[in-house]
């Protein structure tokens, strides 16, 4: 089952109202590329309706704030890119992206930036329920630097993205960002088994208790910086996910 995570990642947080010099429709990447970086700002580039397969462009134009260029689907989320679809934005400025939906396989790069800035982008991006993170990746002016400014994500879902309760607020978790012990308690039901996961997945540690138990303090120093999932599993099987910051 696929559930639409909407992603709308913003470096800008508001446009002025912009005169319009130019309304293209554009129907492959190659050809968006060339125009768009050819382009005068305020110029819009539209994709009619459809499914686009290895659908790319890489954006070097600088538009600014009062009038950007702007490449959006004909209609919203009526324009879905699939196989190896990506945008590059290299040394790019004030391009809107709007009402494209993703639904690209394997580990694509779907949008990219390399020492850009004031980039909007308004896109869906289907995820399976077997998704365990979103990865958000910028460059620099250099290669190897990681100096864009990204000041708003927001991640919508119709649904969760598993079946595990990330919300329960019987399960309390703390310190959050933890440096040394974690406390963890699950205020209704004892529980016997603690697994904690590395943000790929990866099972780093896994406890189980011969009697359930409501507390436990689990030692996490010895673990990297970074963010973790807890899991636990109470006495009725069911299991129950935090997120954790470990700032050692």
């Amino acid at each position: 089952m696929v559930n639409q995570l909407s992603f709308a990642f913003i470096l800008i947080s508001f446009f002025s109202t912009s005169l319009v010099e130019a309304q293209i429709y554009v129907t492959t990447g190659n050809s968006l590329q060339t125009q768009v970086n050819a382009a005068a700002p305020g110029s819009v580039f539209i994709i009619p309706n459809g499914t686009y397969n290895n659908f790319s462009a890489t954006f070097t134009a600088i538009a600014n704030a009062t009038n950007p260029i702007t490449v959006k689907a004909e209609t919203v989320g009526g324009v879905t890119l699939t196989g190896s679809s990506k945008f590059i934005f290299n040394k790019a400025a004030h391009i809107i992206l709007e009402g494209f939906k993703f639904d690209c396989t394997g580990t694509s790069t779907l949008v990219k930036l390399n020492g850009s800035n004031n980039l909007t982008s308004f896109s869906c991006y289907p995820v399976t329920n077997q998704a365990r993170y979103v990865k958000i990746v910028g460059n620099g002016q250099t290669a190897g630097s990681d100096w864009n400014s990204i000041t708003e994500i927001e991640f919508y879902g119709s649904s969760a993205l598993t079946t595990e309760n990330f919300q329960n607020n019987n399960l309390v978790v703390y310190p959050n960002p933890v440096q040394d012990i974690l406390h963890i308690e699950n205020k209704v039901n004892s529980f016997k088994n603690i697994n904690l996961y590395s943000i790929d997945g990866k099972l780093l540690l896994s406890k189980s208790f011969d009697s359930p138990i409501n507390t436990y303090d689990l030692t996490v120093s010895n673990f990297q910086k970074g963010t973790y999932l807890v899991k636990i599993e109470d006495i009725n099987n069911k299991s129950t996910s935090k997120m954790i910051i470990i700032s050692n």
